[in-house]
């Protein structure tokens, strides 16, 4: 009798069973909370980035004279407007344009024929000039390879929508991004955005002299 007594007892007790489920539902409360707060962290910086390569195109296309080098790496420099980028950079090594880079280039379109006078032109793109402070992340002289417009962009290509009679001012900015939990598990993630701009008042803008290695002249 008394064992069907504590039974029933132990049916009905509920003393710990709110402790147990905390301790069963808080990881997994945290683990939203954090993750929530590094998407959204994630999504604000990758906004900003494009915003910064969108100014600094933005900046090169009221070129009226050729940009010295003087004058490249003041538009270069607008990455330190990104709120995060001493943080980030003391993370990835203490050196800003290791950890990070702009390139500026200025592409001109040339016309494989060059009598063709209709609408349905082909052209090659074609680096004139190029700047970067790692010279390593540079676009490279020549020609850049045509790319589909849903394909993610390089150093190296340019999407189709862009080629036409003319020239456009080319921005790509890499952003070392790290996590601000679980950075040991998902480690560095690289931010690389690129913004174009035709030019308000040149045919193509040119830049130098080139005194420095951080500007490479190809024409």
């Amino acid at each position: 009798m008394r064992n069907m007594l504590r039974l029933k007892n132990f049916k009905r007790a509920d003393d710990g069973v709110a402790a147990i489920e905390m301790a069963l539902v808080l990881p997994m409360l945290v683990v939203l909370f954090l993750g929530t707060v590094e998407i959204s962290r994630f999504y604000l910086i990758s906004k900003r980035v494009n915003n910064v390569a969108a100014s600094m195109a933005q900046l090169l296309s009221t070129s009226t004279a050729a940009r010295t080098e003087r004058q490249l790496q003041f538009i270069a420099d607008g990455i330190y407007t990104i709120p995060t980028i001493e943080p980030d950079t003391r993370l990835a090594g203490n050196h800003v344009w290791k950890a990070h880079n702009v390139s500026l280039s200025s592409i001109e379109f040339v016309p494989l024929d060059k009598n063709c006078q209709t609408a349905n032109c082909k052209f090659d793109a074609v680096v004139r000039y190029s700047f970067s402070v790692d010279g390593d992340q540079m676009r490279p002289c020549g020609k850049a390879t045509k790319v589909a417009d849903n394909v993610s962009l390089t150093r190296m290509t340019l999407p189709e929508s862009i080629y036409g009679p003319g020239s456009v001012l080319v921005v790509d900015v890499s952003y070392a991004y790290r996590p601000l939990f679980g950075s040991k598990f998902l480690g560095e993630l690289t931010l690389f955005r690129t913004s174009f701009m035709a030019p308000r008042y040149m045919p193509v803008v040119p830049f130098g002299p080139a005194k420095l290695p951080f500007l490479r002249i190809c024409s």
